[in-house]
């Protein structure tokens, strides 16, 4: 019945809550609506950030843009038992980038800018751009005043050509080298890959499946010989993104660096019985301060409901209008929960699927200051149970 309900199209109204209905609920005196444009049920909003670690992922984010910047960490994770550097010479040495559809930025530039620095010291799976570099983005991990081990300048021609980027041969030949040492190879920490000066941020494929096809591509040759073989070294990639944060009265949603907004929710006005029947959640993207990358605002945004770290999360995801607007047309679920816990809780919209962790279009929603038409909305529609004589 609940659900049958929450499918009734009733007219939003600005005027106090109303008995809109008659008892057309068995069982109920009447059905009511109250908005958030009336009634302080949405009392809060804010904007959130939660950095994760983003590591060997299918596809990840490099480059640079005005308010957002993606680098990474790549370690080597294989040494074939090739020779060590007295047996072999390496010919030459390339990372393949396979460049995908997505980019943000300036979004009609074909440019790819690298430069590497090799790592001095030992990194975890579980890195996050915070954990790694400063305020400044420089890091302790390697020493920009050092030769860098990649500089590299170049065309995409495609999507999914190869673009290969060279990395320093004499680098690589002791990597591979050391690698067949225990001992030596603790110290192999591969190399961190920025883009400076760059003005897009693309997303790029590091898995097909369980094949890696972000690898480096090694030529080499033994000593003893005139024949040139290719190895192909896969690695540990880690995706670290940043982004410029809002100012402080802006609700964004963005992936790649995790932001979400949030919306307090209190229902403590409604009376003690009260049964949620229906419940809607809108908000509007303000295009003023947004940007989308060139396949659009982020098509599904999810919303989520955490009663508390014990209870597994409530979701549901909605798809962009034509107007612009995220509607959650079932949050009537979401309320009942929050009602039975007390009536408080906290709604969370977040960027979910490929947007969560592989591309960044920044999202600014309106904010409870803006006008009636534009702001946040909940919608409620509640019924009361029939007193039996």
């Amino acid at each position: 019945m609940v659900f049958f309900l929450a499918m009734l199209v009733l007219p939003a109204c600005n005027d106090k809550p109303t008995d809109v209905l008659g008892p057309i609920v068995p069982g109920t005196d009447s059905v009511t609506v109250i908005t958030s444009i009336d009634v302080d049920i949405l009392p809060a909003e804010a904007a959130a950030v939660q950095r994760r670690p983003i590591i060997n992922n299918t596809y990840f984010l490099f480059g640079a843009a005005t308010d957002a910047e993606a680098r990474l960490f790549v370690e080597p994770t294989e040494f074939p038992a090739i020779g060590t550097s007295e047996q072999i010479d390496v010919v030459s040495s390339e990372l393949e980038f396979i460049p995908q559809t997505y980019a943000y930025g300036d979004t009609a530039s074909k440019d790819i800018v690298v430069r590497g620095y090799e790592l001095t010291k030992a990194w975890s799976a579980l890195i996050t751009w915070d954990s790694v570099f400063t305020a400044d983005g420089s890091s302790s991990h390697y020493d920009v005043g050092s030769q860098p081990i990649v500089d590299f300048t170049g065309t995409i021609s495609t999507t999914d050509s190869i673009v290969r980027v060279p990395v320093s041969p004499s680098v690589v030949e002791r990597w591979l080298s050391d690698g067949q040492d225990t001992n030596l190879r603790k110290n192999i920490f591969g190399m961190a890959l920025l883009a400076p000066n760059g003005r897009t941020v693309r997303q790029y494929r590091n898995l097909s499946g369980t094949n890696q096809v972000f690898r480096l591509r090694v030529v080499y040759k033994h000593r003893d010989s005139t024949t040139n073989d290719t190895i192909a070294v896969r690695s540990a990639v880690s995706s670290l993104v940043n982004t410029t944060a809002p100012a402080e009265q802006d609700l964004v949603i963005r992936g790649g660096h995790m932001r979400y907004t949030t919306f307090d929710v209190d229902l403590t006005s409604l009376p003690t019985n009260a049964v949620i029947v229906g419940a809607t959640l809108s908000v509007t993207i303000d295009e003023s301060k947004s940007q989308a990358g060139n396949l659009g605002y982020d098509e599904i945004v999810q919303m989520r409901y955490e009663p508390d770290s014990t209870t597994s999360p409530y979701f549901t995801s909605t798809r962009i209008t034509s107007d612009k607007r995220y509607v959650y047309a079932g949050a009537a679920p979401f309320m009942q929960q929050i009602l039975r816990r007390g009536g408080k809780g906290q709604l969370q919209l977040r960027p979910t699927d490929v947007n969560e962790l592989w591309r960044t279009n920044r999202i600014t929603l309106y904010n409870r200051q803006a006008s009636p038409d534009v702001r946040p909305k909940l919608t409620i529609v509640y019924a009361i149970p029939l007193v039996m004589p």
